[in-house]
């Protein structure tokens, strides 16, 4: 009976293990509304941008306290995966970190879109006015290596990330439906995956201090190693 207890422990604890760290799909389908023909999307830096990630593996992390722009993880998910990505619920298992703050979404013009959007990103956001809509979000990317599984993540800022790029992302159309049918999140949704999917980011990060430290520590190790094997041979 023991025995029969403790294999069914172990069997739970390994299908545990394995759906957290196993790749999942996106959440359930939504509506995907027509991109307005008059948008105007303006990001606050250059960037490129690629239609395939390569199968890298992705996490999210959107911030919307407000609620302005409902069901957009749900939105981006979906064009994380048409573009080759696979999700994560796990940071420290990701290739590539996408962080979004919505900011703004609501009525005002063009022109005082472009100017929050140029004032970069995480400036403060003044008071918008004019006619249109307009949604405005901060986005970080970080692009990291995964060596292992056993690698956990403390914060996206940890040494193994390989590039960033941080920008404010402005969009605007004349359409009053536009801020009714989620068709400004759907085109914000799709330029994110397209950023996401790039290769070249506008920060490359050097190996850190202590990565190197590690590194020489690891060597030293493996050649004392290798001595005191040699000295035990000897000796017989």
């Amino acid at each position: 009976m023991r025995l029969r207890y403790l294999l069914a422990v172990c069997l739970a604890i390994l299908c545990l293990v394995q759906s957290a760290c196993a790749p999942r799909g996106p959440r359930p389908e939504i509506a995907h509304p027509a991109i307005p023909a008059d948008l105007v999307l303006v990001r606050s830096i250059s960037a490129q941008t690629a239609e395939s990630a390569h199968m890298e593996s992705a996490s999210l992390n959107i911030s919307d306290p407000k609620n302005l722009a409902g069901q957009f993880e749900e939105r981006l998910e979906r064009m994380l995966v048409e573009r080759q990505f696979t999700l994560t619920d796990q940071p420290s298992l990701a290739e590539r970190i996408i962080s979004l703050k919505i900011l703004y979404k609501g009525e005002a013009g063009r022109e005082d879109m472009e100017r929050v959007v140029k004032a970069g990103y995480d400036t403060p956001l003044p008071e918008l006015f004019g006619e249109g809509g307009v949604l405005v979000a901060d986005l970080l990317l970080v692009r990291r290596r995964v060596p292992s599984a056993n690698m956990k993540l403390s914060s996206i800022s940890a040494r193994n990330a390989m590039s960033s790029s941080t920008l404010r992302i402005g969009l605007h159309s004349s359409s009053a439906n536009s801020l009714k049918d989620r068709s400004l999140e759907e085109a914000l949704a799709r330029d994110i995956a397209k950023l996401a999917a790039s290769d070249e980011d506008t920060e490359v990060h050097k190996t850190s201090s202590l990565t190197l430290q590690k590194k020489k520590y690891t060597k030293k190790r493996k050649k004392s190693a290798k001595k005191s094997s040699r000295k035990r041979s000897s000796r017989r």
